[in-house]
């Protein structure tokens, strides 16, 4: 507004081009109309681009939802956290997340991701541990206790070359 008063065009030109670069930057997605899913979504999209992972994402969530926010990306964010560690471990041409999130019209969310991976796992009984050198994950840990919030049930399986994490919420009890 000062620039505009002083009537100075070139810094008003300055910081409109600077502004146009800085929106340039930043990618806007739509995946659903949840805006925190959306929003959590979004930000792995950025990360998964310059990694060369294909993606298929058929995410189909209302507006609102009977879950708080946090425990939805806490979901969504864990899923894509490890899908994406584990393409990491696979060459190029490999990797691939396919992740779908719907409601049904008893209320139940079901979110299944599936993502490439190097095949190698560590079991405790039948609980999966984390691959990390630090041996300190808690992503799936963090799916079920979410899960478990709304009388929801979580499973995880793999094959040689995928990893496949379903999660199911009940959600019309709220």
């Amino acid at each position: 507004l000062s620039l505009a008063q002083e009537n100075d065009m070139e810094k008003i030109l300055h910081y409109l081009r600077e502004y146009n670069r800085e929106l340039d930057s930043l990618s806007v997605y739509f995946f659903c109309r949840h805006t925190a899913a959306n929003a959590i979504l979004s930000y792995y999209a950025d990360i998964i681009k310059p990694h060369h992972i294909q993606t298929v994402w058929n995410i189909e969530l209302p507006g609102a939802l009977p879950i708080s926010d946090v425990d939805l990306c806490t979901i969504l964010g864990n899923l894509l956290e490890n899908a994406i560690q584990g393409c990491m471990d696979v060459p190029e041409m490999e990797r691939f997340i396919n992740l779908s999130a719907d409601m049904t019209k008893n209320e139940e969310l079901y979110l299944i991701c599936i993502n490439s991976f190097n095949g190698r796992v560590k079991l405790s009984g039948t609980k999966y541990l984390s691959t990390k050198q630090s041996g300190n994950g808690i992503g799936l840990l963090s799916i079920t206790a979410a899960a478990e919030k709304y009388d929801g049930m979580t499973r995880f399986y793999h094959s040689d070359s995928e990893f496949t994490s379903e999660v199911m919420l009940s959600l019309g009890k709220r």
